[in-house]
């Protein structure tokens, strides 16, 4: 009786489109370095840790801040669950700037950051698109600065 544990072991916890992204990895033999049996059964552990934090994380509302769909949850701390979402996007001048957020299953304020990319790496940052981007973050931090002041008048 053979005691060793393949990923296969798992996979009555695995969604179907789980176990048919590691029978990818393991046919294909990807990602380069990474194919091993550990690999594949640590992807399956981490799989089943994802489905557990969406199941305890179920009934928790999206944020009334959210324009987007929000990221699946993950288990974050101590039995916490975070998930990631979007709160503000504004483009100009090849530029995005984002105003994006962590929702925490326990109900604390959400952690809200301002980010930016560079999108037109063709261009070299000249005084009119720095201009551009001063003012999307400006923008960025009014909004920011009163999505926080909401929060913590609640």
């Amino acid at each position: 009786m053979s005691t060793t544990t393949t990923w296969r072991d798992f996979i009555e916890q695995l969604t179907a489109e789980q176990v048919a992204d590691i029978e990818h990895c393991e046919r294909e033999q990807v990602p380069p370095g990474m194919n091993t049996s550990a690999h594949f059964i640590n992807a399956a552990l981490s799989f089943i840790a994802e489905n557990e934090a969406q199941k305890r994380c179920t009934g928790i509302p999206t944020p009334a801040d959210a324009i987007d769909q929000p990221t699946l949850w993950i288990a974050w701390d101590a039995g916490v669950c975070t998930r990631g979402y979007t709160c503000w996007r504004g483009r100009a001048g090849g530029f995005e700037v984002q105003i994006v957020a962590w929702q925490f299953s326990d109900g604390r304020p959400a952690e809200r950051d301002i980010v930016f990319e560079d999108t037109d790496d063709e261009q070299d940052m000249t005084a009119d698109r720095a201009r551009e981007l001063a003012a999307l973050l400006l923008e960025a931090a009014g909004l920011l600065d009163r999505l926080n002041t909401e929060a913590a008048q609640r």
